[in-house]
């Protein structure tokens, strides 16, 4: 039995739908699987055991015709735009399976509809995965619903002899995503600033500052605007890849700031999280209550009258005047269950 997995986009998507892929194992274990993904997140599914090739996505007619040469039982499109429409649409599959949407469902031999109303013991973007298996694997089934990244052992340890001189073990070493992958997903400088000085000044800690190559000069302006007791506790050290992140967040106690893929790599390797969320994100796609070391905060939390009645389209047109409301004041109280988390934990990993 060969299936075919789509998920297109930004690693956290293809992390959550790496899931599918141990169920699938599970379920049965002689199946081989391959894997549709953008070059710039095979990172986070490098090493994963339960699927069996990695096939990097390329634009053209070329792509999809290699992929129609090979003969799936079963195709899961979970990105479920036009790219992937466009394979399903082309593949020989037996079954095809995707979200419902007017536009693509009779590409499908079964589609599910998502769904939207928060649950309060799994994440929407897990819940809807899993759904994506039932027509497959069925309701009575003990399915898996947490994501795993797995390590490469070897660069597990050049890493960790990058940053080791940097760590002094008797503090705390927590990794900060001062940026989100864009100014839309990016808390305020100003407020990321006072974000960074309070857990300074509430946790004895090393801090690795993360963000993007191209995020660079905006970091050293955020750096540069900090007060000196903060600068002496910034580690000396920058992931530049996304493989750098995965394999250093391994030697953290925690990671904290823009929700995003960062978060969700680190909830995969059982690290605590404090996540701020964009407003124009809905916290219930990617957080749940159900475990007590991950933290979320969503100016929804505070202010949602704020929302009510608006269109996502009238959310994002007001996402960076939103953005302003979201002052650590709000969340202050959160944040500091969290760090005494923190604190009363073993340190691992160092």
């Amino acid at each position: 039995m060969r299936i075919l997995i789509i998920q297109q986009k930004y690693s956290g998507d293809v992390l959550i739908s790496s899931i599918l892929c141990e169920n699938l194992k599970k379920w049965n274990p002689n199946c081989k699987i391959d894997f549709i993904a953008n070059d710039f997140t095979v990172d986070v599914i490098e090493n994963n055991p339960f699927i069996d090739n990695i096939i990097v996505f390329k634009k053209g007619i070329g792509f999809i015709s290699s992929i129609r040469k090979i003969k799936y039982d079963y195709l899961i499109d979970c990105y479920s735009k036009i790219e992937s429409n466009l394979i399903a649409l082309s593949s020989f599959s037996k079954i095809k399976i995707s979200y419902y949407k007017w536009y693509s469902f009779f590409i499908y031999n079964s589609t599910v509809k998502r769904f939207f109303k928060p649950d309060k013991s799994i994440e929407l973007s897990i819940k809807n995965r899993i759904e994506l298996l039932k027509p497959i694997i069925g309701l009575d089934f003990d399915y898996i619903k947490d994501s795993k990244v797995y390590f490469d052992k070897s660069y597990l340890n050049s890493i960790h002899l990058k940053i080791k001189g940097f760590l002094k073990n008797k503090k705390k070493n927590i990794l900060i995503n001062i940026y989100g992958s864009n100014e839309n997903k990016s808390l305020p400088i100003e407020q990321m600033i006072k974000f960074i000085e309070f857990i300074n000044s509430n946790l004895t800690c090393n801090i690795i500052m993360n963000y993007m190559p191209s995020q660079k000069n905006e970091a050293r302006i955020l750096i540069s605007k900090l007060n000196q007791d903060v600068k002496r506790n910034i580690v000396n050290y920058v992931p530049n890849t996304l493989k750098d992140y995965i394999h250093t967040t391994y030697f953290c106690d925690a990671v904290l700031g823009n929700e995003g893929g960062a978060i969700n790599i680190a909830k995969s390797i059982s690290k605590p999280t404090f996540s701020i969320f964009s407003p124009m994100i809905e916290s219930k796609g990617w957080h749940s209550n159900s475990k007590k070391d991950h933290f979320a905060v969503h100016l929804a939390d505070y202010f949602p009258d704020l929302f009510e009645k608006k269109s996502k389209r009238e959310i994002k047109a007001l996402n960076k005047e939103f953005y302003k409301k979201l002052k650590l004041e709000l969340f202050r109280e959160k944040l500091v269950l969290f760090l005494k988390l923190i604190k009363k934990q073993t340190k691992k990993n160092n």
